[in-house]
């Protein structure tokens, strides 16, 4: 059985937008991913990012039908307050970096359930080497 996969929101919001650059990468990258069948773990924050994102690109209604797909595709992982504890100290132990609390939930996801991680930015994930990353191949 191959192992979980924690989503961040780029591949997401990508297959969703077709100008997006990484579109065809994305859609080949979900579709591989239903072929292995492989479970798909997307950090509640990362929900609310891609929401707000689609009600503000794309309006209300894609928004919800693309809610309703995510709640039926992917494994949602709720943070708890220890989970939140631990994504702050990711947070300031690291004062330079630019990362979202959303990404910090993405490494915090990926390091607890030891699985390897699909984002489209290596910019601000690339400096947790502890994490392992997916692209489709």
């Amino acid at each position: 059985m191959k192992t979980a996969l924690v989503i961040d929101s780029g591949p997401l919001i990508a297959t969703l937008f077709e100008k997006d650059r990484y579109h065809l990468q994305a859609v080949k990258g979900f579709h591989q991913l239903k072929q292995e069948e492989r479970t798909l773990i997307l950090p509640l924050p990362i929900v609310f990012e891609v929401h707000r994102w689609l009600l503000q690109q794309q309006g209300s209604q894609l928004a919800q039908a693309v809610f309703i797909a995510i709640d039926r595709s992917f494994q949602i992982y709720a943070i708890t307050e220890s989970d939140f504890s631990a994504i702050k100290q990711i947070v300031l132990d690291l004062s330079h970096w630019e990362g979202t609390l959303a990404d910090a939930s993405v490494v915090y996801v990926a390091m607890k359930l030891r699985c390897p991680v699909w984002t489209l930015d290596y910019r601000d994930l690339s400096r947790f080497s502890k994490l392992t990353f997916w692209t489709p191949q």
